[in-house]
């Protein structure tokens, strides 16, 4: 390797333009040697070797072959190892070869020399945030927005720390001054939404969807708002697009059911109910309130035969789920079997939840 190393710097040296960079533009015409006197070879030195190596690989590079690329600058590392050039060079090429560990480790390397280093912090900073150590990744941002090397970049950064640690007005600060990210205008509707602010929440989100207008959270969270509006069309286009995006989600189906329920199509309703209790990924308390929901739109509708076969899917998840007993109770009686549904009235009642209804319903029953 060292000795195909000298063979390209020997190339690069014999390129006109490089003689002249070594042997200065601005001096005088070097003097003939008198008889007997040999010219000086042109000395380079390792720090000259370096950047000729480098720039070679930085064209290797740029050429596809990442490789080579990557092989040449190891060599180079060896034996300057706190070369930065090289180490951030490295570190890039690595990235794009897919080693992240190994371009992780490089950035580390040039942190601890250059401490300053934008991309070194931000490369860093994204580490430290997927260990969640938003108080070492906020210390280091705020050291290199002091240098005045702080870019869009590192504000971001910092202002998830700050909402991660619960500094909301920092954090606005910080997102503002990021502007122009994608993730920035996402972050700044959901610390908005978060505090209620849904005007400002939509202004934010609706930006974020003019730059990518497939990301699933942003139309999850404008159908949130909307619904919450009482906009209930607008609410259904986003969930919709959002369901497109993530087909396998069930909170989004069980939320295009709750709006659909309030728009008053109780058929929509109960296919995006069944369609989201197929799935999983929600929280069980909503769930569990999703059977009882789609029982009571079932019931609603005289839909007697689905009801059953969902009752005993909601109760292997839910066996003490006081509104499944209590929508049971409620078909039996339909079906003329008082007793029957007197057991499940007494069932449900073991539900706080539903005790009082529970009762009322037993008691009715002569």
């Amino acid at each position: 390797m060292l000795k195909a190393g000298r063979s390209r710097i020997t190339n690069i040296i014999l390129m006109p333009s490089i003689i002249v960079i070594l042997a200065g533009c601005a001096g005088p015409t070097p003097r003939k040697p008198v008889t007997g006197e040999t010219e000086d070879p042109v000395k380079i030195t390792p720090q000259q070797s370096a950047e000729f190596i480098i720039v070679d690989a930085n064209q290797t590079a740029a050429a596809g072959n990442l490789k080579k690329a990557a092989f040449m600058l190891e060599d180079l590392i060896q034996s300057q190892p706190e070369n930065i050039k090289a180490l951030r060079l490295l570190a890039k090429i690595y990235n794009s070869l897919g080693k992240e560990d190994k371009s992780l480790s490089l950035w580390e390397r040039v942190f601890s020399l250059d401490p300053y280093d934008p991309d070194a912090v931000y490369e860093t900073g994204q580490a430290l945030a997927s260990r969640q150590n938003w108080s070492q990744l906020r210390l280091h941002i705020q050291e290199l927005e002091k240098s005045g090397k702080a870019d869009n970049r590192h504000f971001l950064l910092i202002g998830r720390a700050d909402i991660h640690l619960g500094y909301k007005t920092e954090a606005e600060k910080y997102l503002q001054k990021a502007k122009g990210l994608q993730q920035t205008d996402i972050l700044l509707g959901k610390l908005y939404y978060g505090q209620g602010r849904y005007s400002k929440a939509e202004t934010a989100f609706k930006r974020a969807l003019r730059k990518n207008p497939n990301n699933y959270s942003v139309h999850l969270h404008l159908g949130y708002i909307n619904y919450s509006r009482e906009r209930y069309s607008a609410a259904v286009e986003h969930y919709r697009k959002a369901t497109s995006i993530s087909i396998n989600d069930s909170h989004t189906y069980l939320c295009l059911a709750a709006v659909y329920q309030k728009m008053g199509d109780s058929a929509s309703a109960i296919k995006y109910f069944e369609n989201g209790l197929s799935l999983t990924g929600t929280p069980g308390i909503e769930r569990k309130k999703a059977y009882n929901t789609l029982c009571r739109l079932l019931v609603k509708t005289g839909n007697i035969q689905k009801i059953y076969s969902i009752i005993r899917r909601g109760l292997k998840e839910f066996p003490d789920s006081g509104g499944l007993y209590f929508y049971w109770g409620i078909i039996l009686l339909k079906d003329g079997s008082p007793t029957s549904a007197k057991s499940k009235f007494k069932k449900a009642a073991q539900d706080p939840i539903w005790r009082k209804a529970a009762l009322q319903r037993f008691h009715s029953i002569h």
